[in-house]
């Protein structure tokens, strides 16, 4: 499996980011309170009792513990002992819960896991149904699902059953993606955003000008692994690949993204078609399609976002993150932290006055213009080693 120097390929800029998390470095102005060192340990001892001590009797607890468990990697007796209880009356928990509940099953072991994806997956909603049958088809538990769901989920389905979501891009093929973009689009900025099927491994990102320039010689990382890796036609999954519209910088009021300069990014379906500079009242595939260029619009993998949003997925942003890496220290990414869908940055915040010390997120806001009639499109598109390794 990857480690993550493997990603962090010049060895002095990992060497410097590694000591940023042992040592107090000159800041970079910006500070977030819950980055304090003790903060951060009130906070875990906080998950630790909430989740001991939560009652099932109420829906508004059930529903953030099970964020807590999610959003902060939270694993233990407590944990077990939580998710026990909260099967046992999984068939009268609210169907957002039962959603969110099965969601955490992606990568947990559990003693009643297929039971309760089982459970699931003969739900009358079409998405729970298709969340646990993705999860049950991925760990090669057999089961046949010749379910009708309707023209939108049914498409999901035909992609779940072929794994179509597992293609990777080939380095000639995302030459042609970029150049057809920064072709068709010129004078706009853009986004391209290397993932690989394997969302453990940090995407990268490359800012393109207006020129067709690529801004920034080292990559920009970030996760586009939701906390559960749960596929990306999911609310709360994985970031989809395919194409978003960049709709300018914000400032997030979510402690957990922290001060740093958001960028906001929309679906298709998400936004009006007049938003994305085509002519039309309501979205279509040809619509879509023309992002692409022709060799490369039958591949289900690039129209993720495209599926996505039109079952309802959106607020898929470009954000940092506050969150302590340090719930996340046994897994390869780490110290990235996932978020709930987004592309989160790779941060590092000062421990001793919450000062932030290195920041992906901040570097690429100065690489985007301010001006929002300048910014085009982000390219989310999952490639193979070659073309990962293309800069």
């Amino acid at each position: 499996m990857y480690k993550i120097k493997i990603f962090l390929e010049d060895i002095k800029a990992f060497a410097l980011l590694l000591g940023a998390l042992l040592y107090v470095q000159a800041s970079l102005s910006q500070t977030a309170s819950n980055t304090f060192l003790g903060e951060r340990t009130k906070f875990r001892m906080y998950c630790k009792e909430y989740l001991s001590s939560c009652s099932l009797d109420s829906p508004k607890d059930i529903s953030k513990a099970l964020w807590l468990i999610s959003a902060f990697n939270q694993r233990g007796e407590n944990v077990e002992g939580f998710l026990n209880r909260l099967s046992v009356c999984y068939d009268s928990l609210e169907l957002r819960q039962q959603f969110d509940f099965i969601s955490l099953l992606k990568e947990r072991k559990f003693d009643e896991k297929e039971v309760l994806l089982r459970k699931a997956f003969k739900s009358e909603n079409n998405k729970l149904s298709l969340l646990a049958y993705s999860i049950l088809n991925e760990t090669g538990e057999g089961i046949c699902n010749d379910r009708h769901y309707g023209l939108d989920w049914d498409n999901i389905n035909t992609q779940i059953k072929e794994k179509n979501y597992k293609y990777e891009l080939s380095q000639s093929e995302l030459t042609k993606l970029m150049e057809y973009a920064v072709t068709k689009y010129s004078q706009k900025y853009h986004l391209f955003v290397l993932v690989r099927e394997n969302r453990n491994i940090p995407a990268k990102v490359y800012v393109v000008n207006s020129n067709g320039k690529v801004l920034n010689k080292k990559p920009l990382y970030y996760l586009a692994r939701s906390a559960n890796n749960t596929l990306p036609y999911f609310t709360n999954g994985n970031t989809p690949c395919g194409v978003f519209k960049i709709q300018g910088k914000s400032v997030s009021n979510n402690v957990y993204i922290g001060p740093v300069t958001t960028l906001v990014t929309e679906l298709p379906f998400e936004s009006e078609v007049t938003a994305w500079g085509i002519t039309g009242k309501e979205w279509t595939e040809n619509m879509y399609a023309s992002f692409l260029p022709l060799e490369l619009r039958s591949l289900p993998m690039l129209w993720q976002a495209y599926d996505a949003g039109r079952v309802g997925r959106s607020e898929i942003i470009v954000h940092g993150s506050t969150i302590d890496p340090c719930f996340f220290s046994e897994e390869c990414f780490f110290p990235l932290t996932p978020s709930l869908g987004c592309l989160s940055a790779f941060e590092i915040w000062n421990p001793n006055d919450g000062s932030i010390m290195e920041s992906h997120q901040k570097s690429l806001m100065e690489l985007l213009p301010d001006d929002r009639s300048s910014l085009g499109f982000m390219y989310v598109v999952q490639v193979d080693e070659s073309a990962y390794r293309l800069f």
